[in-house]
């Protein structure tokens, strides 16, 4: 499977990059941090396509592969200002459901992501957790963290200025600002994947 192939399609759709993250889930054996019915549908659509198997086996290789570099790295790598950032808002749901969970496994210190994508635009980043609810959390990566950085590798959706990831994370901080959890996290082991 291609790696350029695998990031465009990461990059097609919203519902795309959600079969692979739940593809990627089945071949760590690593649950989601929440759950939902819909969570446990992407999962069991990757359980029978080889073929999104196989390209969430590419990405995670890919990022396996690659350098560890901070923020700031990041932003100097691909020609962004300074200071670095890289983050992602998460919409609020159910606040009695998903939410809750989301909390109460923030709260146990250690968060696992075996696929993510997160922006190096803050005001993208920003934008992720816009919905009709408005925004629940927001993660912020702190430190150095594996990724590819999806636009140079696929020549598609710069303005996004995604990067995919993959890891087991620290959670550093867990602050309510303006009505909104911040998250500060911090790669402590990136998953390599087990063949599909």
């Amino acid at each position: 499977m291609d790696l350029k192939e695998a990031v465009s399609v990461w990059q097609a759709s919203q519902h795309d990059s959600s079969r692979l993250r739940g593809a990627a889930r089945v071949l760590t054996g690593i649950p989601h941090y929440f759950d939902a019915d819909y969570i446990a549908g992407y999962e069991q659509e990757a359980r029978v396509s080889r073929v999104t198997l196989d390209m969430a086996h590419t990405l995670m290789t890919g990022i396996s592969a690659s350098s560890p570099q901070t923020a700031s790295d990041w932003h100097r790598q691909v020609g962004l200002p300074s200071p670095g950032f890289a983050g992602r808002g998460i919409q609020r749901k159910d606040k009695n459901r998903e939410d809750g969970q989301i909390a109460a496994a923030l709260r146990k210190g250690v968060i696992a992501m075996p696929l993510w994508g997160f922006s190096l635009d803050r005001a993208v980043a920003d934008s992720y957790g816009q919905g009709p609810n408005g925004p629940g959390f927001m993660f912020e990566l702190d430190g150095p963290f594996h990724g590819i950085a999806a636009w140079i590798e696929s020549g598609c959706n710069e303005h996004d200025r995604e990067i995919i990831s993959s890891g087991i994370y620290k959670v550093m901080w867990l602050e309510a600002r303006d009505d909104i959890w911040h998250v500060g996290l911090r790669e402590e082991w990136h998953l390599r994947p087990t063949a599909p």
